[in-house]
Formats: structure tokens, C-alpha cells, sequence
């Protein structure tokens, strides 16, 4: 009974607390408008004044290859120990919380510097894989460390432990593991953080050139169940994760997915994955493929670094670009760099709306303020739409701030949620975007900064009928498999382990 008692009252206090701040009422934005990508493609003028030189599909893989395997030919961490540190630096029992809404102790930060270890940060400095999905976390512990309860915006989700997740088959740098073993700090492509050692494995140099150098199965669909040869279960798929394929069949590949280890070597399996699941050659970069891909996110659930193996803004437009063999960072102000910047911060949000439809290009353009990252999907009557991972809508009452929740991935304009009570212009998406860029141009080293212009209503208007009227009907993609069947398969690694050791231990 009084276990009970003692239940119902935490609960009270949670709600009380750190849920007083949240509302859960639907936006307009997304009864208004339609929540499927492909309704906008052939809206938004892509009659511009293009003064930039879009990068060609060779450029694009080779940037993206480059970077994606770029962890394997690292001899030592990309950074020095005191960045490393950064996460003992940015929070303390001064600001954070446990999952139980009390402080955490100083001396808890304390157990973690000494489990972290840092006296060995890159002795092992080697080669590695990642064997099982694995959330990345910035203290060596599945321990949250959460803000203030009570703030608008904080609490749950907000886990600041939580970094980014990790996929497997995904090249990693291993710097060192922890005191007591149970983790081990790595590198991917894009950041840096703690995984559990179990989930992890050694590569070996012979395996490297031939994995980097195969033919890849890029995923397309998340959740789907993966299974050997033996019609086991091996996994579930995931967006953007991608398989060496081994062997081409008739309406399958058999593709190799790391899955365990041996003697700290990474072991494989043979998978079958069905051909409607993947691809093997980059698709076509053009608004109807990416509109096609991107419907696969639509309403999928936020998810703050990974959790719960959701996305949060930034990493939905990653795993969304990678079937397209275009490498985008990890956050969102790192990803507002990528291509030609427009700097729109010396306007007002009524001219930076209208910046964005005459200058942005649909699908191939993101609009960034502090914090997040957005896709611009077209225009629909004079509106700005977006498509975006979001997690909620400031709103205040009698000056407490609030957060009308939205969690998960929509399409809305720039002004979501503007018919609530309590919306505050000044907070609004538009008024806080500082710059767009067009991922698919190369930067001119400069942002272009746009200043106010007059309105030209009447050419607007005759842009708008024009691609009404030469617009086409959205069809289904088709890969093109040119320049995968110029990369070989994988026919010669080894799926029951390594067969030898490398022949240096600190071999890359």
C-alpha cells in the first residue's frame, strides 16, 4: 500500500512539475496542409537566378565516401584531450538533474572523469565497426542527465547525456576504453562519444580496403526485420544504413552486416535483403526523389540525439540525404554551413519569407535558426512550407513560458502554431531564422547576404502559373545502377570471422 501511495505521489509531482509547462493540443499547420511530401512538388518556382555551379553526382560520392569511411584511415583522434573533456566543462550538480527530478551530485561527474579514463585518450587508436545500433553518450554511463523540470523545453526528452546514435555496419575510431572496460570512446564520420564496448568491434586493414571499396546496399525503409540465410533474425533495417553486398540474386542481395565479435575482431553475417528495400547506386537528385524519401519520415516520433532510435531535426535530414550520397554533418548549425549560405538576417520575417521563395530551391535547401534545422518543400498561396522534425511551440501565459508539444516530423510554414494563445510573434520560426543554403551548390566562400527588395507580384505570379501548368505527375523512383556496377562485390570477405589477426596491433 504504501508502495503505492508512494508511486502516485512521484507521478503527481512529475506532472506537476516538469509536464506544468507542456500542452498537447494539435497544430493548424498540420490539419491545414498536406502532410505527403509529393503534394509539393511541383510547387514553388524553380525559376531562379541561379548564380552558383551545382555539384555533379562523381563530386557528390566522392565527398560522401570520403567522409563516411574517413574514421578508418585516422591514425590518431581528430581532436585533443581537452575538447574531449568538453562534456565535464558544459554541466555540473550546478544545472542538472537525475531522471528522478533531483540534482545530481558533484560527485557523480567526479566517478565519471575517472571512468572515462582519459589518461589513456588515443593509445589504442584503431580501426573499428559498429556490430549493434548504439546510442552515443557524452559521460560513460545510460545514466540521463536531464535540465531544470520546470523549464519550458527541458526535462524529458532533453537528455544531455545523450549525444547521437550509431548504426551498425558504421566505421568508427577507437581511442580508448574505460576503466572499468564497460565503454569505449569512439569516433564516426561526424562526432564523437561513449558506446558500450560490447557493441563495437575491431576491423582489420585487409577488410577495410575491400568493405570501402564494394558495391553498397543503401536501406530505405526503417523497422524492417533482416534475416541470414537460414531465415534467422539478424536485425532490424534502418534508413541510410548500409551493407557490402556479397552476392546479387533475382529479387534480393545477400549483403554482410556486422553482428559479433571474436578475440575483439568484428564477425559477420550474411544477410538477404529484399531489392524493394534498398538500393545499390545513389538515387537521382531531383525534387520527386527526395519528396519520395522523404515521405518515409513524415510523423515519425522526435527523438532527441537518437533516443529510442528516433531522430531529432538534424539527424532526420542526415539519414534523409543519404540515399543520395549526400554527406551532411551531424548538427544542425554544422549543416547550415553546407553549400551556398544566404545570410537573411537583416531582414524582417515578411522579406525573409519572401527571400526564401525567390531564392530558395524546394527540396535542396534548408533554413536554419539557433538550435534548428529545416527543409524548404515549396510555397503554397504566398506561404513558405516546411518540412522539419520538431519538437514543440513556444507560447507564454501571464510570462511563464510554455511548449505546445508537437514531437515528431511535419510539414508546416514558418509560423506553426500561430493561432495558439499565448503565441509570441517575436518567437516565432520565421523571426528566428538567421540563413538558408542550398546543399546541392558549391559555396561561393562568402554567405550572400540578402538586403529588402520591392516585391514583384505580377512575375511571382506568372512563375507560379508557369509551374503549374509545365508541372508533371510525381513517379516512382528507379535507382540508377551505372555507377554501382562499376564497384565490385564483396565475394571475398570473410563472414565467420577473421581469419588472422593483423599483423600489427596498432594497424589502420
Amino acid at each position: 500500500m504504501q508502495k503505492g501511495l508512494l508511486i502516485a505521489s512521484l507521478m503527481v509531482m512529475f506532472f506537476l512539475g516538469g509536464c506544468s509547462a507542456k500542452r498537447f493540443s494539435e497544430i493548424a499547420d498540420v490539419r491545414q496542409y498536406s502532410q505527403n511530401p509529393l503534394d509539393y512538388v511541383n510547387k514553388g518556382s524553380t525559376d531562379k537566378n541561379l548564380t552558383f555551379v551545382k555539384f555533379t553526382k562523381e563530386e557528390l560520392i566522392t565527398e560522401f565516401d570520403t567522409r563516411y569511411f574517413a574514421p578508418w584511415s585516422l591514425a590518431k583522434p581528430p581532436f585533443d584531450l581537452q575538447q574531449a573533456k568538453w562534456p565535464w566543462q558544459t554541466y555540473g550538480s550546478h544545472n542538472t538533474f537525475k531522471e528522478n527530478t533531483r540534482s545530481i551530485e558533484e560527485d557523480w561527474f567526479k566517478q565519471m572523469l575517472l571512468e572515462a579514463n582519459f589518461e589513456e585518450f588515443g593509445k589504442v587508436s584503431k580501426a573499428g565497426i559498429v556490430i549493434h545500433v548504439s546510442n552515443m553518450r557524452n559521460f560513460p554511463s545510460d545514466k540521463p542527465v536531464f535540465k531544470d523540470f520546470e523549464l519550458a523545453g527541458e526535462g524529458y526528452p532533453f537528455d544531455y547525456n545523450q549525444n547521437s546514435l550509431t548504426t551498425a555496419n558504421e566505421p568508427i575510431f577507437i581511442s580508448h576504453y574505460s576503466k572499468s572496460k564497460a565503454w569505449v570512446y569512439v569516433s564516426t564520420s561526424y562526432t564523437s562519444g561513449w558506446v558500450p564496448a560490447h557493441n563495437v568491434a575491431l576491423i582489420s586493414p585487409d577488410i577495410i580496403q575491400k568493405w570501402s571499396q564494394a558495391r553498397q546496399a543503401i536501406l530505405l525503409e526503417d523497422g524492417v526485420p533482416l534475416y541470414d540465410l537460414n531465415k534467422e533474425f539478424v536485425a532490424n533495417s534502418r534508413i541510410g544504413m548500409m551493407l557490402p553486398v556479397m552476392k546479387v540474386e533475382n529479387d534480393a542481395f545477400q549483403a554482410i552486416l556486422a553482428t559479433d565479435q571474436t578475440g575483439g575482431y568484428v564477425t559477420f553475417t550474411v544477410v538477404r535483403i529484399p531489392k524493394n528495400l534498398t538500393i545499390t547506386a545513389p538515387m537521382a537528385l531531383d525534387k520527386q526523389s527526395i519528396a519520395i524519401m522523404a515521405k518515409a519520415f513524415m510523423g515519425d516520433p522526435y527523438g532527441w540525439g537518437g533516443l529510442y532510435e528516433n531522430r531529432d531535426c538534424s539527424s532526420m535530414l542526415r539519414d534523409l540525404y543519404k540515399p543520395f550520397s549526400l554527406w551532411l554533418p551531424r548538427n544542425s548549425k554544422e549543416q547550415s554551413k553546407v553549400g551556398q549560405v544566404y545570410d537573411l538576417s537583416k531582414l524582417n520575417p515578411k522579406e525573409k519569407e519572401r527571400a526564401i521563395i525567390d531564392n530558395a530551391i524546394p527540396f535542396e535547401t534548408l533554413l536554419y535558426k539557433p538550435g534548428h534545422i529545416m527543409l524548404y518543400v515549396g510555397e503554397d498561396n504566398g506561404k513558405a512550407l516546411i518540412l522539419h522534425n520538431m519538437w514543440g511551440v513556444t507560447t507564454k501565459s501571464k510570462n511563464i513560458e510554455m511548449r505546445n508539444v508537437v514531437g515528431r516530423t511535419v510539414i508546416t510554414t514558418l509560423m506553426p502554431g500561430k493561432e495558439l494563445s499565448g503565441y509570441v510573434k517575436k518567437d516565432a520560426l520565421v523571426a528566428q531564422i538567421e540563413s538558408m543554403n542550398i546543399i546541392t551548390a558549391k559555396s561561393s566562400g562568402v554567405p550572400i547576404i540578402l538586403a529588402p527588395q520591392v516585391e514583384e507580384k505580377k512575375a511571382r505570379t506568372r512563375r507560379s502559373s508557369r509551374d503549374k501548368e509545365e508541372g508533371v505527375q510525381p513517379q516512382e523512383v528507379k535507382p540508377a545502377d551505372a555507377v554501382a556496377a562499376e564497384k565490385p562485390l564483396a565475394t571475398d570477405i570473410q563472414t565467420n570471422g577473421q581469419s588472422t589477426a593483423p599483423a600489427k596491433a596498432d594497424a589502420i
